[in-house]
């Protein structure tokens, strides 16, 4: 009987020892920052042009990683892409996006973009309308184009947003109409500023 209160005993305390060693609070594991993809490497053509991107009429074709000509004075940049538009089989303008690690760079960009379309206006005296756009990017200025010698018209849009490392420049031929440079560009940027926003 002796034994048997010894051990009834030696058992309550061993379950006291063994709660009491497993009632430890629990330690928050770290939280691991994924470091950001270097801007050299970021995929950019998934983000380009999704469903419900352009305006009715308008849809996209080739896509490089080289931009064109008219972006010969835009340098020092770590990635590039462009994306032709399409509209009636014709071409009609495209989209291209240039990252810069240095905003600075990115900032050169941009102005030297700005002073092409005012060149643009006046070498081909075109009526030209320039309008600074508040809900894109960090900055964005739309400039619309047209004349009209000989019975034959030319308008175009052109509209350019910075956003972080990144420079934007949109093109779409054949319309005078911002809204629908405002409305892709506002669509584009979000997915843009996930990825170049660091």
């Amino acid at each position: 009987m002796k034994y048997q209160r010894v051990n009834f005993l030696i058992g309550i305390l061993s379950i006291f020892f063994i709660a009491s060693c497993n009632s430890t609070t629990p330690t928050a594991l770290p939280t691991l920052t994924p470091s950001p993809v270097p801007l050299s490497e970021i995929n950019l053509e998934p983000i380009l042009i999704i469903s419900g991107d352009l305006p009715a009429g308008y849809s996209g074709a080739q896509i490089r990683t080289t931009p064109p000509e008219m972006f010969n004075n835009i340098t020092n940049f770590n990635n590039a892409i462009y994306q032709q538009f399409e509209k009636n089989g014709e071409s009609a303008g495209g989209v291209a996006i240039f990252l810069f690690e240095s905003v600075n760079n990115a900032d050169i960009a941009f102005q030297k973009i700005m002073d092409g379309f005012g060149e643009s206006g006046e070498n081909a005296n075109l009526k030209t309308t320039v309008e600074n756009i508040s809900n894109v990017g960090e900055k964005a200025t739309a400039v619309t184009m047209e004349t009209s010698l000989s019975g034959f018209s030319m308008k175009f849009t052109d509209f350019a947003f910075v956003r972080c490392h990144a420079i934007v420049h949109i093109r779409m031929n054949d319309t005078v109409n911002i809204d629908y440079l405002t409305g892709y560009s506002a669509r584009l940027d979000k997915r843009l500023s996930e990825l170049v926003c660091r």
